[in-house]
């Protein structure tokens, strides 16, 4: 699904283009002639499910005849009559499993190629990069929802295309590649799976694997982040049972779904001191960024070889990525005697060297060593410099800031719903810069636009493990 930037900024005013008026006898056209879509009830394009069937209505007088339709490429529309006369178009989506088609475009119909009336209409895209895939936890049992480009909310995305599977509890990460969807929970599913390879149309799963496997010490595991490279292999970072005191980053050959013997160079050990940190992983240029114990592990997966860059007597946070092309670090404070002793810090890192500066000191800002506070759900912005973290534990959580063009580190910086506290990676949009924040209580959980706190998305379960922009697994963002 991809629209212009004109297209996007004129669709929610211009759903339908009113016929033109005002013919003369000399057109062959009554002078008060006119064909017009009505308007959609709340002024959005019209959804259809795949293969689905709608009427819409038209406003017509004094057309006996519509002698051209335009629909998207494997649209249909057909002319509604009642009593001989024209009330509606009939416009049935494709089916999901044509490959040549438009999940979006117009309607088109015109008379003479004189009177033209066009509505917008769409079906699902869950890569769009434009729409918001908002990963659940639930720790009985996960979910997904969407709010897709245009600000429609669709609950239990994969529920419905899997109703023969129940999904596990704490589903917690999502990845994007090759028009596949990847997702991971930490618990297994009805059918013990917990990696599902998902259809983009119809979040069906098509693949999926139970991930079964056990530490280098021989616990069993929860797997918990994903990242998909360019080699056919998933990078999936997990936490030793029951405790999560071990943790580490594993391998699995996609095609066969087998489950590497090892874990990467580097990656297994104390969580918090040397394993790797549960928090998502950043796939750039190639290369994988993981948090881990007191560095950050740079993975090749061409050679799944390690480079480690240190940050000494701190605990690493968590990773992102921002419009710069930089890697940006959160770290705890300098820790003595199991105590952080000094503020916590973001650093800087080159992709092209390597090297990490201090950016800012967060001060007073609360970031925890403990590993039951394992990240701080940092995402940066695809278009500005800000970034956004979560500071605290639990039940004292703030929404903060930070801004690498000016320096500047915010605490509190959103209003949080009443009695609900910021939870998960919250993202920003791609083209708008509006960051989308997850609140929660436990039983009550909202999706709110940080520059619009009106306007806020009820989700059917929670919290919010993570916020995805589908352009933050583009060609274009990755090799930024």
């Amino acid at each position: 699904m991809k629209l212009s930037k004109a297209t996007v900024l004129t669709l929610v005013a211009l759903v339908t283009t009113g016929a033109l008026c005002g013919c003369n006898k000399n057109d062959g056209l009554d002078e008060n002639a006119k064909i017009e879509f009505a308007p959609t009830s709340d002024n959005l394009p019209v959804f259809f499910d795949y293969g689905e069937s709608k009427i819409l209505a038209l406003d017509v007088e004094s057309i006996d005849a519509i002698d051209g339709m335009e629909a998207p490429d494997g649209w249909s529309v057909e002319i509604v009559r009642d009593n001989g006369l024209i009330t509606a178009a009939k416009v049935t989506a494709p089916k999901a499993d044509d490959e040549d088609i438009d999940t979006d475009g117009e309607i088109e119909l015109s008379v003479a190629n004189i009177l033209k009336t066009s509505i917008k209409v769409y079906t699902a895209d869950y890569t769009d990069p434009y729409g918001a895939l908002v990963v659940l936890e639930d720790f009985n049992k996960g979910a997904l929802s969407y709010i897709d480009r245009y600000g429609r909310q669709h609950d239990n995305v994969f529920a419905a295309a899997n109703p023969e599977i129940t999904m596990g509890g704490s589903l917690q990460d999502l990845y994007i590649k090759d028009d596949k969807i990847y997702l991971l929970a930490q618990n297994a599913a009805s059918d013990g799976s917990r990696l599902f390879v998902c259809n983009p149309r119809t979040m069906k799963a098509e693949a999926k694997s139970a991930l079964d496997f056990k530490s280098a010490d021989g616990a069993s595991v929860w797997t918990q982040h994903i990242v998909v490279a360019d080699n056919g292999k998933a990078y999936i970072q997990y936490s030793t049972t029951p405790y999560e005191t071990y943790s580490g980053i594993r391998s699995i050959e996609l095609a066969s779904m087998t489950v590497a013997p090892d874990d990467i160079p580097d990656t297994y050990g104390t969580m918090t001191a040397y394993g790797a940190t549960k928090a998502r992983m950043t796939y750039s240029r190639g290369k994988i960024y993981a948090a881990r114990g007191n560095s950050v592990a740079v993975i090749e997966p061409e050679t799944d070889r390690t480079t480690l860059i240190p940050f000494a007597d701190r605990c690493v946070k968590d990773v992102t990525k921002g419009a710069d092309g930089n890697i940006y670090v959160l770290t705890t404070g300098i820790i003595k005697d199991g105590k952080v002793t000094t503020p916590a810090v973001i650093w800087s890192v080159s992709q092209s060297t390597g090297s990490a500066t201090q950016m800012a000191s967060l001060g007073d800002i609360v970031v925890s060593e403990l590993s039951y506070c394992p990240n701080n759900s940092m995402s940066a912005s695809f278009t500005s410099s800000k970034i956004f973290f979560i500071s605290g534990t639990f039940g004292d959580n703030e929404l903060c800031s930070f801004d690498y063009a000016t320096k500047e580190v915010r605490s509190d910086v959103s209003q949080a719903p009443d009695g609900l506290l910021p939870y998960g990676y919250p993202a920003f949009h791609p083209e708008t810069g509006t960051a989308y924040v997850g609140y929660t209580d436990y039983v009550k959980t909202e999706v709110v636009r940080y520059s619009d706190p009106e306007t806020s998305f009820v989700l059917p379960t929670g919290p919010v493990a993570g916020i995805f922009f589908p352009y933050m697994f583009s060609d274009d963002w990755t090799a930024r």
